[in-house]
């Protein structure tokens, strides 16, 4: 048995199953609840992660780095290489940050 920080317990056969589809559903695993209709409980992204395989863990990341893009005025997606790589402008920098899922980051000048 496993339970959310609500403490409604479910078996983790049942918590895998019901986590592993909600991710493969799409980006609303990103607000995922308890599974109790009652309770409103948020799933933490630590149970998650202990919860689903790496693949799901990867598109789980991808969702919430498409999600913390998407709500950030100053970073846009590059078109020609999808969520995995943004652009921030940081004004008055002249510059722009690519920033890649890995975390690591290269500056470009835009004079090149």
């Amino acid at each position: 048995m496993q339970a959310a920080a609500c403490g409604h317990p479910f078996r983790k056969k049942c918590w895998k199953g019901y986590v592993g589809t909600t991710i493969n559903d799409g980006p609303g695993c990103l607000v995922l609840r308890c599974p109790d209709p009652s309770c409103h409980a948020a799933v933490g992204h630590d149970m998650i992660n202990s919860l689903v395989s790496n693949e799901s863990k990867e598109k789980y990341s991808r969702y919430l780095l498409r999600t913390f893009v998407e709500s950030n005025h100053k970073i846009k997606c590059c078109p020609a290489l999808g969520y995995e790589n943004a652009i921030d402008f940081e004004v008055g920098s002249e510059s722009y940050n690519v920033c890649a899922e890995d975390a690591h980051s290269d500056q470009v000048d835009l004079e090149e």
